[in-house]
């Protein structure tokens, strides 16, 4: 099947400044959109706009004929309405209305790389229609990039025709923002929940640190990439991944987070003050790796945490970090620091927990 999965870009802030005509020209968008998908053999499924063809081309002149008419559109004191689109190809399973399969997780994350207005074929989907594309309509070979499902990198087509904006800035995917995230080979598939929850954690203006933490093997390490890989634009100095299953020590975490970030150790100065220098300023999300076996260096994490006020981490573990914030009243300010507690019970069930109160 081919699925055409689209997104209203600003949706968020649109609906804050304009909130009865934004309810008002959503409806009239779903409108165009359904009547496109249905001219051209193919239903809506879901909640939002996603729909199945059991032809490449007719989704591809589904998505060109909604853009079309999104665009000659009035639409009130909204005053327009900008829809990135996505469109693959791949094999699923259908059970009653609904598809379920790694090709819609693809289609979702190729989506989330387009601007409004844009609209983007996989490879898989570009080479089923090069050949049979609607009149006047031309495919734009953009290259590889990596999405942020964190697969191999996918060949990206932008659909042309005229009429359709042609310039836009570059795609957002992986390499639009600093990291070093690993490949990974296969998409992460029914942990939606656990990653909105990390997801929003991480989002609250007054977590700095998550920690993920189960028995080996539960998969916190693939939960805790997918969620930085989410948050990519939440930290525009970087999100970076810090394995620290080879460290034998745990005096060896800091110098470690520092080679990670390309952080050089000075002449008569410790590492971590040198690294404190560096991220003082800098909205970034550590990623911290398997930190069970070096949990004697969580006051250092703290100690960098409460220097660094835009920094964040995210940990995974078998067992918590044990550290809480305190708030200082007369600063404003927040710090991290350790707490007395004890452990919790190995094979306790994988949890997200903010370590903030």
């Amino acid at each position: 099947m081919t699925f055409l999965f689209t997104d209203v870009e600003g949706s968020t802030r649109l609906l804050e400044r304009h909130p009865e005509a934004y309810r008002t020209a959503i409806t009239q968008h779903h409108t165009i959109l359904c009547e496109a998908v249905a001219q051209n053999h193919a239903a809506v499924f879901g909640d939002a706009v996603y729909a199945a063809f059991a032809s490449p081309g007719d989704a591809v002149a589904a998505a060109l004929r909604a853009q079309y008419d999104l665009h000659g559109a009035s639409w009130g004191d909204v005053d327009s309405l900008s829809v990135r689109m996505g469109l693959h190809t791949g094999e699923v399973e259908r059970q009653g209305d609904h598809y379920f399969g790694a090709a819609l997780y693809r289609c979702a994350r190729l989506t989330d790389a387009a601007h409004g207005g844009q609209v983007l074929l996989s490879s898989a989907t570009a080479e089923l229609v090069r050949e049979a594309l609607p009149a006047a309509a031309d495919l734009r070979d953009l290259g590889d990039h990596r999405l942020k499902d964190l697969q191999r990198p996918e060949r990206v087509f932008q659909l042309a025709a005229p009429g359709l904006a042609v310039h836009f800035s570059a795609l957002r995917t992986l390499e639009s923002f600093p990291n070093n995230l690993p490949v990974q080979p296969t998409p992460l598939i029914g942990r939606e929940r656990e990653v909105v929850t990390g997801r929003s954690l991480l989002q609250h203006l007054e977590a700095r640190l998550v920690t993920l933490t189960g028995p080996g093997g539960v998969g916190k390490t693939r939960l805790g990439l997918q969620i930085a890989a989410d948050l990519l634009r939440e930290f525009p100095d970087g999100t970076f991944f810090v394995e620290l299953a080879p460290v034998i020590a745990a005096d060896l975490v800091i110098p470690s987070v520092a080679k990670t970030l390309s952080v050089r150790e000075a002449t008569n100065r410790p590492i971590l003050d040198s690294l404190k220098e560096y991220l003082r300023d800098r909205q970034l999300l550590l990623v911290l790796d398997n930190f069970e076996h070096v949990l004697a260096s969580a006051a250092q994490v703290a100690d960098l945490l409460s220097t660094c006020p835009k920094l964040k981490a995210l940990v995974t573990s078998r067992e918590a970090l044990h550290l809480s914030v305190r708030r200082h009243r007369s600063r404003g300010t927040w710090s991290l620091a350790p707490e007395r507690c004890t452990s919790p019970a190995r094979g306790a069930p994988a949890r997200a927990s903010g370590s903030w109160r």
